[in-house]
C-alpha cells in the first residue's frame, strides 16, 4: 500500500472521490509536459526543516514515481553541479520544487533557476507551484538592510581568515628558520669531520726518511 492508498483509506467515499478527481486533473496536466520516455530533472531537495517543501518534494517524486518517469539528477543548493545536470538529463525537462524559492527570499534558489535557464535554452523548465512574494518599500529597505549586514560579517570573517593566514605563514617561516639553522649547523659539523679525516690520514701515512 503506497502513501496515495493509505490516504485514501482514512476518507469518506465522497472525499475519496473527489481526491482522485483532483488526482485525475495533476496527472493530465503533467502529462501534456513531461512525457513518460524521457528523463527528469528535479530540482532543488529542500535542505531545511520546512515541512511543506518536504511535502511539495515528496508528492512530485510519488508522482513521477506512478507515471514510471526516470528522475536522472536530483540535488541539492549544497551539491547541486550544473555540468553534472547537463549530462544526466540531457535535453529532458528540468522541474523546479515550488514554495517560495521563486522570490528573493532564497536567493541560492533563484541563482540556479537563472544559471539553469542560460545553460539548457532546449530543455523545458518546469517550476512547480509557488508562493509569489510582492516586494514594497519596507521589504526593500529590510533587503538593503539585510544585504547590508550580510556583507560586513563576510568582511568581518575575511579579516578573520587573514589573520588566521598570516599566523600560518608566521608559523610556516618560524620552521624554516628552524631547518635552516640546523642545516647550517650540520654544513659546520660536516666541514669539521673533512677537517679530521684528512688528518688521520695524514698521521697514518708512512714516514720515509
Amino acid at each position: 500500500m503506497n502513501s496515495a492508498q493509505r490516504v485514501d483509506a482514512r476518507l469518506t467515499a465522497e472525499d475519496a472521490a473527489l481526491l482522485a478527481q483532483q488526482h485525475s486533473a495533476i496527472d493530465a496536466f503533467f502529462d501534456q509536459h513531461i512525457p513518460t520516455d524521457r528523463p527528469v530533472a528535479v530540482l532543488q531537495f529542500p535542505w531545511d526543516a520546512n515541512v511543506g517543501n518536504h511535502m511539495m518534494w515528496l508528492a512530485i517524486s510519488e508522482h513521477l514515481h506512478r507515471r514510471g518517469v526516470q528522475i536522472a539528477y536530483a540535488a541539492h543548493q549544497y551539491n547541486f553541479r550544473l555540468n553534472d545536470l547537463m549530462r544526466a538529463v540531457g535535453d529532458g525537462p528540468i522541474l523546479f520544487l515550488g514554495g517560495v524559492t521563486v522570490s528573493r527570499l532564497w536567493p541560492s534558489h533563484s541563482q540556479v533557476k537563472r544559471s539553469v535557464a542560460a545553460a539548457c535554452p532546449g530543455n523545458r523548465l518546469i517550476s512547480l507551484p509557488s508562493t509569489m512574494i510582492f516586494v514594497d518599500e519596507d521589504d526593500r529597505r529590510e533587503r538593503e538592510t539585510r544585504h547590508t549586514t550580510m556583507i560586513d560579517e563576510l568582511k568581518q570573517e575575511m579579516q578573520a581568515s587573514r589573520t588566521s593566514q598570516n599566523g600560518i605563514r608566521q608559523e610556516i617561516t618560524g620552521v624554516f628558520q628552524e631547518v635552516s639553522g640546523i642545516h647550517a649547523t650540520l654544513v659546520r659539523h660536516e666541514g669539521r669531520l673533512d677537517r679530521i679525516e684528512r688528518r688521520l690520514e695524514l698521521s697514518d701515512a708512512p714516514n720515509l726518511t
